[in-house]
């Protein structure tokens, strides 16, 4: 292992030397400065590999490749490598949603109640409220006897009923607009909604408002349980308190909408800068998109997220972090100066309470330095 990433550390600097003599670019104390913080949250996480982009206009690019993505075949990391996208799947659904409403297909002021009565308050939740957390509707994820479902059976399909029962045997988290939870059902309702008005599956519809028009190659809506393609293998210590493959499980069918689908660097690249900008929305319903309301802290969090209608803010970044079951993602774009940031990190563990924090206070801390250098 350390001969590998001896070669990968020799390849990443004549990735760097390259972009130097093409133009101004990072100083070797921020390449450092990435490399070590990388390397310190890969050894305490036991990540066993990590794909980053770091691209700033005027400065250069970073392309860190670190690690494995196959450690039983010991396939090396590759900037190729298709990953599941978990929660930044929202990002693609509240676009493909509010499309509609720019099409005056729906209001986001509709309520649920005319689209799905059976949940609890459905008359007083807004569209809006699904699209920002807002609510109060339990989150299938947050019931145990799911949980230990999932974790013993991963390859089981789910229905979108099955997930509604569950979530229909737990009141409701508060009253709706009264606080913020970030709740899968929230956006498994939206991709409800999305096929009730348009009669159309909501991954064609994903596809065609957002996939088909910014020409991405290798981001879909994973069908069944294991992803076609040139794809990273995710590993988890949610199983049985060892390091697990689970790359093959079917968060396709339980995160659908919410979280299900998958993408590469340079797919995800392209949509930090789309996503951000406005480009598939009218002004108007751009800056609803971007009417940020601040997400309370929870364990090992910064204090300054913030959520708008499906993108977050995070101090002088929005775009997306989302975990899913083995998975870790971010995208992020940095308005002040065009910078984007992509990672993958194929190890993560939101079923086990005290992992799942400390992960989260590494990566927010790795966050925090690779914006550093970005700005």
């Amino acid at each position: 292992m350390g001969k590998l990433i001896m070669v990968l550390s020799l390849f990443l600097l004549s990735l760097w030397s390259c972009h130097k003599s093409e133009m101004p670019s990072f100083s070797q104390d921020e390449i450092d400065a990435v490399n070590t913080a990388v390397q310190n949250v890969m050894a305490e996480m036991d990540v066993p590999g990590v794909v980053m982009g770091i691209y700033v206009p005027g400065k250069g690019e970073i392309i860190l490749i670190k690690g494995l993505v196959d450690i039983q075949n010991n396939i090396i990391s590759s900037p190729f490598k298709i990953f599941r996208i978990g929660d930044v799947t929202q990002t693609f659904t509240a676009l493909t949603l509010l499309q509609l409403v720019d099409d005056n297909k729906l209001s986001l002021d509709d309520k649920l109640s005319l689209y799905e009565p059976r949940i609890p308050n459905a008359g007083n939740i807004t569209v809006r409220m699904l699209l920002n957390h807002t609510s109060g509707i339990f989150s299938y994820t947050n019931d145990p006897a799911f949980i230990e479902a999932i974790t013993t059976y991963p390859l089981r399909s789910w229905s979108y009923e099955e997930l509604i029962a569950i979530t229909l045997t737990h009141p409701a988290a508060f009253e709706p607009g009264q606080g913020y939870g970030n709740s899968y059902t929230d956006y498994i309702l939206l991709g409800l909604i999305i096929e009730t008005v348009t009669g159309n599956p909501a991954t064609a519809e994903i596809n065609t408002n957002i996939v088909f028009r910014l020409g991405l190659k290798n981001t879909s809506m994973a069908e069944g349980a294991v992803i076609q393609g040139n794809y990273a293998h995710g590993y988890t210590f949610d199983l049985d308190g060892s390091l697990r493959d689970i790359s093959q499980q079917e968060s396709a069918t339980w995160g659908w909408t919410s979280a299900g689908m998958y993408a590469d660097l340079t797919d995800l690249k392209i949509c930090a800068k789309a996503f951000a900008t406005g480009r598939l929305l009218s002004a108007s319903l751009n800056n609803e998109f971007t009417s940020w309301i601040p997400i309370p802290a929870q364990p090992g969090a910064p204090q300054d997220y913030y959520t708008g209608l499906g993108i977050m803010k995070y101090k002088d970044v929005v775009g997306m972090a989302g975990s899913i079951y083995g998975y870790t993602s971010w995208m992020w774009y940095m308005p002040e100066n065009q910078s984007v940031l992509i990672a993958f990190f194929n190890q993560t563990s939101v079923f086990t309470p005290e992992r799942k924090t400390r992960e989260q206070e590494l990566l927010t801390g790795l966050l925090n330095s690779v914006l550093e250098i970005m700005r």
